[in-house]
């Protein structure tokens, strides 16, 4: 429902469009509201836009006040009119509306009212929280900052919210499906004040924390990357649902088979599965995922060398634990979190939360989240490259870009073209390792992001970008002579490594033969950060073997990097880059003076002082990372040394507790926050020449566009994403590089 006319609806979107561009919304006046809602959706697994569009979800309460003065409330569910001045801050074009979260109260206002507010008139407190590295829940906030209990807030809210937000189970004795003010009269009360204090809660930390106030041109990122969240990432919904499908159906099949196998009735549950494979032959204690993958790679081996039967393993051993492995794929989990959270128009909104990594500032996932999507086996990403052709309908060779791109759209076509069984005959391979319907599944998730008809995807990526970025802060010429040069940082890192001409190393990767260049490529980029050479260990939670260091890194990049060619990287790095390796003493050496004097220091590009609790390192860009209340604490050091380390209090794994920092710490933080303010310029750039950004990961933007014009936004988009800030000299070199693509996938 609307209650503004249309013709005050233009007029006010015209008075709105010069207040836009007069003043940053922190300068208007604030006007804070909080929303109490209630559903049939489930919030946390649907997200706010899903939520707000659900023909259930209606409004119970709304707090709302001014800066300063009486906090009022409007209780539609009992039948009020909406009050006077409430409806006029809503229209007035100079006021900012603040909440904690915002983008829950901008859906709700916009599809459960049916307020249309432009996101320009929006301000998050919890945004400014989050820059400032502050936890993002309103309750841990307040404590953390020190807010008065008075001003917090309310410790019974969870409860409150599941009494009246959410339906209930009826019983014989309250037979009611959902409660009322009429069935709990007392916690109606209570709720009433709740929602109150939250906005006192909102309004005490927001006086708090504005005198540390992002600056304007990230107030007018936030809100692009509402536009971006609210324009969602495009998701092929008749795929998702048929992958769901298949999904089931292959777990219940897998199932089936282990209950023939073990003769168990419930061959899914640790209790009964456990012994079983104990007696047949399972060496381990638990079923940690790295323990039944090890397990079940030494069975294969034992089958292999022929020894399996001597040492008694039970011939359905293996094929248990493979099927344990494919039941359990956490992977395809993000298939019915994508059904829950995609609107009805396949757009897949909310998944990026700005300032979500709070220590560099960078965006964070919600649900999707696209910076941790999942890879398919090596086995499935070499069986879907072999279903796009080798050449195009002219003859030419395809390289294997293009044939991705094939091979991945034909993934999603079979997803919604074959029956169950059909995919199942094509996609399960017993002879080829990682090739079966699971590992597929596990593939098609990327792919899913489509650009749809006539659309197709706009993908570019700033090239080393995190390489490029140290060597401009250590003012390291030799890295940066690399991107300047036009070589490759890998192949160039190799020569040192390997000791040889940069010309035979091109020759070997030129012919095929990549692997000192992939050897090299771990310690480009892992280096810089201080990490040393590393060591194998077992991962106490998973089993899996994991590693420190740069062996870990390697790892985890995919990289099988030995311990001994990791030490090599790490000495090698070491010798070449000590500019680099000065820049981290330099950095540690001002920032341990700064906390111990309040005396502000200059390291090259980067300026360190303290202001309040925090100490604070300024960007070229003008903004600032937090470090709240450090210390300097001595402590001793693995290899023995007692060492005055650098403090500070931080969220970590869902507490906030003070933690450590080290010198390649807080080189990561600073490239890292540079890094992300160059793709943030470059993402603000190409909205402005009208480019759809739909997505972006790091060093990444992805856009959509009509396929006729794609590959010139491609080259548009490149261009304004290597076109340097007005903060960075012409020291610094970038580059990019992108393609237009159907499907999303991995370049």
């Amino acid at each position: 429902m609307s209650f503004i006319p249309r013709h005050e609806q233009f007029l006010a979107r015209y008075v709105e469009k010069i207040a836009e561009t007069q003043v940053a919304p922190p300068h208007r006046r604030l006007f804070h509201l909080d929303y109490e809602t209630y559903s049939e959706a489930n919030l946390p697994k649907t997200g706010g836009s899903r939520y707000a569009r659900d023909p259930s979800t209606e409004i119970l309460m709304l707090a709302y006040g001014w800066s300063e003065g009486e906090i009022k409330q409007w209780v539609p569910s009992s039948g009020e009119p909406m009050p006077e001045d409430l409806k006029a801050a809503l229209r007035d074009p100079f006021v900012t509306l603040a909440a904690w979260n915002a983008p829950f109260e901008m859906a709700i206002t916009e599809h459960v009212l049916g307020w249309h507010i432009p996101v320009e008139r929006w301000l998050d407190v919890m945004a400014l929280a989050f820059s400032l590295s502050l936890p993002g829940k309103l309750s841990k906030c307040g404590e953390v900052i020190g807010l008065p209990e008075d001003k917090r807030k309310l410790a019974r809210g969870t409860a409150l919210i599941t009494r009246f937000c959410k339906p209930r189970k009826p019983t014989k004795n309250k037979p009611w499906t959902r409660a009322t003010p009429e069935t709990d009269p007392d916690e109606w009360r209570e709720f009433l004040e709740y929602n109150i204090q939250d906005v006192e809660a909102e309004r005490q930390i927001y006086r708090r924390l504005k005198r540390y106030q992002m600056p304007d041109h990230e107030w007018r990122l936030w809100h692009l990357d509402q536009k971006i969240n609210n324009a969602g990432i495009p998701i092929n919904l008749n795929a998702v649902k048929k992958a769901q499908q298949i999904a089931a159906a292959t777990i219940a099949k897998d199932l089936a088979e282990m209950r023939e196998l073990t003769g168990l009735a419930n061959p899914n549950s640790n209790v009964q599965i456990l012994p079983w494979l104990r007696e047949a032959g399972y060496p381990y204690m638990d079923l940690k995922k790295g323990h039944v993958e090890r397990a079940h790679a030494q069975v294969q081996e034992e089958r292999e060398n022929g020894i399996a039967d001597l040492l008694g393993v039970n011939p359905d051993l293996e094929r248990v634990l493979e099927l344990r492995l494919r039941v359990s794929k956490a992977s395809v989990k993000k298939l019915p979190a994508l059904l829950m959270a995609t609107d009805e128009d396949g757009g897949l909104r909310g998944c990026h939360q700005f300032a979500g990594a709070g220590r560099t500032w960078r965006w964070s996932g919600r649900r999707f989240q696209p910076q941790n999507l999942p890879k398919p086996s090596k086995g499935m990403e070499k069986f879907i490259m072999s279903m796009a052709p080798t050449h195009d309908e002219a003859g030419n060779e395809l390289d294997s870009l293009d044939r991705a791109k094939i091979g991945y759209s034909l993934l999603c076509q079979d997803l919604e073209g074959l029956s169950i069984g059909e995919f199942w005959a094509k996609y399960e391979d017993p002879d080829e390792p990682g090739v079966n319907t699971m590992e597929a599944l596990t593939a098609a998730i990327r792919p899913l992001v489509q650009g749809g008809p006539g659309r197709l995807l706009v993908d570019a990526d700033l090239s080393a970008i995190e390489n490029v970025v140290l060597g401009w802060l250590a003012r390291d010429d030799k890295i940066l002579r690399v991107f300047r040069e036009g070589l490759d940082p890998y192949i160039d890192f190799a020569t040192e490594m390997f000791k040889m001409s940069y010309a035979d190393i091109k020759v070997e990767v030129d012919s095929g033969n990549k692997s000192k260049r992939t050897t090299a490529k771990p310690g480009v980029l892992g280096c810089g950060y201080m990490l040393g050479k590393g060591e194998p260990r077992e991962n106490k939670q998973t089993g899996e073997i994991e590693a420190s260091g740069l062996l870990g890194y390697a790892w985890n990049m995919g990289v099988a990097l030995t311990p001994e060619m990791s030490a090599l990287s790490v000495e090698t790095f070491r010798a070449k880059f000590h500019k680099v390796k000065s820049f981290w003493y330099d950095l540690e050496g001002a920032v341990k003076r700064v906390i111990q004097t309040s005396k502000p220091e200059r390291v090259g590009y980067l300026y360190i002082d303290m202001k309040g609790p925090f100490m604070r390192i300024k960007l070229p860009s003008g903004r600032y990372l937090h470090y709240m209340r450090p210390k300097l604490v001595k402590r001793k050091m693995p290899w023995g040394k007692i060492k005055l380390q650098v403090t500070y209090q931080n969220m970590e794994n869902g507490q906030w507790r003070r933690v450590s920092t080290h010198p390649g710490k807080l080189t990561e933080n600073v490239t890292q926050a540079v890094a992300r303010d160059i793709l943030a310029f470059g993402m603000t750039l190409s909205d402005d020449a009208g480019i759809d950004i739909r997505m972006h990961v790091h060093d990444q933007i992805i856009a959509v566009a009509d396929a006729h014009v794609a590959d010139r936004q491609k080259d548009q988009m490149i261009d304004l994403m290597t076109t340097l800030p007005p903060w960075a000299d012409d020291k610094m070199p970038l580059k990019a590089a992108g393609h237009t693509t159907p499907v999303f996938i991995k370049d």
